[in-house]
């Protein structure tokens, strides 16, 4: 259901502190004639017919009869297929690439058949992925915070280089070598020299962008065209309205400023946007957003609103056929495609690919949490639990909420064995969020009776959607650590764990195994304040207004323990994110020993110690260092 913007505009909308701003004039294709589309979960060969699709669940790819859809072949691969493509190769050949995260592989198959040409493995994480001169190909590893280059014929890596954290997707410009990479967390694209694999000045995206998954170019190659959510951290009394917002960024290659189109203005409020398309002939603009469940329809001639299609569940993708009458949007939650009548903005048909590979009520729960579609959990589609939580884990952004001092997002991984749960241990159960839902998003809730206050009476059982929610928080884990050798600690990681173990640092008397945290229901919930003297001196000052200080300070007397347990998947560290990599944590916010005793310690010591952390879990990882 839909509200108007004037809801928007009485919870106080034009307190946003950053305005947006769009294209001074059209996006054109250039010589373009053909739609072209962002790399996602969904590819598409008109001439074969086919629609292929990554089943990221069930660790398959189907291909569909573009006019029918029915099935034509299924193909299992290794664990969460996520990016789909079709390149051509040096032979005059197609092939269909996939991604597989799990398994750190990239697949390569026969479009027309399915069948399996051959598998690489490329690294932790592989994202998106771009075909470079040569037949080469160029791999974004999220995990490992660099990009890799293969042969394709061969099936050899020719080059790797070290880029920002977190890279998702890759274009190639061959005209000029440069690769640019876009990194899920960041506000700039990366540009890597692909002839020095250096890296040079960043072009800006927009301030504030996060969660890019992926890019398309336009103006023959001129422009990059990225969806992304704009996470309004500066704005210092948040609620709903001014939080977070959906936005398409047009980036000129050449440096120029940027350009921002926010869809939140465009007429109805949409949530998530993940994926694009562009139509050239029509001069549309088509925008995937996941959340709030709809294909957005843009005039590129005029940057306002030309329709509004409802889909499934959490769409993530979109393609087009040459004609540009049908699109053909993938929806990830209930596993099926949306075909849509562009002239007409009107979904036609919906075609199901697969089933839930997860437990019901776990995959219901997901849905709740990544669901901004509904008013029980939401005013006006304005954001969802994932907005923040991006997979259940951390957007690394800090955030003013109210009542609150500034704190970072936590990742909610493994919080089923580390509750209370917040900063300020102010939650014992996933279910005290049905608080939240109505208090900050405006929700109606999902219970009919109204919740227990925090901490006190369990309001497990109060709603079936509730406790589903709860369910799939729970059912979140922090996987093994890319930084390990064939599952093993490195020999660096080894002699850290000998120093977080020994007594001298003392690094157990708060992060003791098994989930390296003394957070629990049974105790131990909070500690003093390690950092409070460097907050307010360091950035605090700065954050907030002298007179509101010593009122901050008595909410952060007590801090709840994180678990160390996925540090490697943090983009910030420490309660209020000042610390950007897990290094600079000892090296730069430590001086008083204060998190750990580690003032003695020396630079490959300190090394070593970080190794360790960022290599948690690993096998055997209940264990202290003397019983290994």
């Amino acid at each position: 259901m839909r509200q108007t913007l004037l809801a928007l505009a009485l919870l106080g909308w034009g307190e946003a502190v950053h305005p947006t701003t769009v294209p001074e004039a059209p996006v054109s294709q250039g010589c373009a004639t053909a739609p072209s589309w962002t790399q996602s979960r969904i590819a598409f060969e008109e001439d074969l017919g086919l629609v292929f699709v990554s089943h990221h669940d069930a660790g398959r790819v189907v291909a569909l009869d573009a006019t029918n859809g029915y099935r034509r072949w299924e193909v299992r691969v290794d664990a969460l297929p996520s990016m789909i493509d079709v390149l051509a190769t040096n032979d005059g050949r197609q092939e269909l690439l996939v991604s597989c995260e799990g398994s750190g592989e990239i697949w390569s198959l026969d479009p027309a058949t399915g069948e399996v040409r051959y598998r690489l493995p490329v690294g932790k994480g592989p994202r998106g992925f771009a075909p470079l001169d040569g037949d080469r190909l160029a791999v974004a590893l999220f995990l490992e915070h660099k990009v890799t280059i293969w042969n394709r014929t061969s099936r050899t890596q020719v080059a790797e280089a070290p880029i920002g954290r977190f890279p998702t997707h890759l274009y190639a410009d061959s005209s000029v070598g440069s690769l640019y990479v876009a990194r899920f967390f960041a506000g700039a694209l990366d540009v890597l020299d692909l002839k020095t694999l250096t890296v040079a000045d960043p072009l800006p995206v927009a301030f504030q962008a996060n969660q890019i998954s992926t890019m398309m170019t336009a103006d023959g190659g001129k422009t990059l065209v990225i969806p992304h959510i704009i996470a309004n951290t500066e704005q210092p009394d948040l609620h709903l309205a001014n939080t977070v917002f959906p936005a398409v960024s047009f980036v000129p290659v050449d440096g120029r400023a940027p350009k921002m189109l926010n869809l939140a203005l465009l007429g109805e409020v949409v949530n998530g946007p993940e994926a694009l398309a562009i139509l050239p002939r029509r001069e549309l603009l088509l925008t995937v957003n996941s959340r709030s469940n709809d294909l957005s329809v843009i005039d590129l001639t005029t940057d306002l609103s030309a329709g509004l299609v409802e889909v499934g569940r959490y769409p993530l993708g979109v393609v087009v056929n040459r004609s540009e009458e049908t699109a053909y949007v993938v929806n990830a939650f209930d596993h099926s495609i949306s075909v849509i009548d562009v002239e007409r903005r009107q979904e036609v048909a919906q075609w199901v690919y697969g089933e839930d590979a997860l437990p019901a009520q776990i995959a219901h729960g997901r849905a709740l949490f990544h669901d901004a579609d509904s008013l029980r959990l939401v005013l006006n589609q304005w954001m969802s639990c994932s907005n923040c939580h991006p997979g259940g884990l951390s957007d690394g952004r800090v955030w003013r909420l109210p009542g609150k001092p500034p704190l970072r997002t936590k990742s909610l991984a493994d919080f089923v064995h580390t509750r209370p749960g917040g900063w300020l241990a102010t939650f014992d159960e996933m279910q005290d969020e049905e608080i939240f839902i109505r208090e900050f998003f405006l929700g109606i809730g999902l219970s009919e009776t109204a919740p227990h206050p925090h901490l006190g009476e369990s309001n497990e059982g109060l709603s079936a959607d509730l406790d589903a929610l709860s369910a799939y928080v729970y059912s979140l884990r922090t996987t093994p650590s890319p930084f390990l050798k064939d599952g093993k600690l490195s020999e660096q990681a080894t002699r850290g764990r000998e120093i977080f173990f020994s007594e001298e640092t003392g690094c157990t008397n708060c992060h003791p195994p098994p989930s390296y945290t003394i957070s629990s229901l049974d105790g131990g919930r909070t500690v003093d304040n390690p950092i409070e003297p460097l907050l307010l001196e360091d950035t605090r000052a700065v954050l907030i207004e002298a007179a509101a200080i010593a009122k901050a300070e008595a909410r952060l007397r007590k801090l709840d323990v994180p678990s160390l347990l996925g540090l490697y998947r943090e983009p910030a560290f420490l309660h209020d994110g000042r610390a950007g990599t897990v290094g600079e944590i000892f090296a730069r916010w430590n001086p008083s020993d204060r998190h750990g005793t580690t003032s003695h310690l020396n630079a490959r010591a300190l090394q070593d110690l970080e190794m360790f952390l960022l290599s948690l879990p690993y096998e055997n990882a209940n264990s202290t260092a003397s019983e290994e």
